[in-house]
């Protein structure tokens, strides 16, 4: 759980020495198609990012876990049980988001 919020916060935080760009953060859109389970299909989540400064980073957190959800920078998720997925990213400028998303 430490290693996990370590790694988050500084992702969020940034290590750098100048400031940030933020003069586009607000311009970065988010969408997501979800795809709920049944009783013979896992979940989905397949994203697309708008107006976002590369290179950037990814970081998804599943449901009730402490560990981070596949590697860096994968934009969609598939084979997901229900629950609540979280969604940081991080682009070139500095902009971080954080985006939430339930499969059902």
């Amino acid at each position: 759980m430490i290693r996990i919020a370590l790694i988050l916060s500084l992702f969020f935080i940034g290590l750098t020495l100048g400031k940030a760009d933020t003069s586009s953060c607000d311009d970065i859109k988010v969408t997501a198609e979800i795809t709920h389970t049944s009783s013979n299909s896992l979940g989905e989540i397949e994203v697309k990012i708008e107006n976002v400064s590369k290179p950037y980073e990814i970081y998804w957190i599943p449901p009730n876990s402490t560990i981070i959800l596949s590697e860096p920078n994968q934009i969609s998720q598939k084979d997901l049980i229900k629950g609540k997925y979280i969604m940081y990213l991080r682009d070139a400028n500095g902009c971080r988001l954080k985006k939430e998303f339930v499969v059902k």
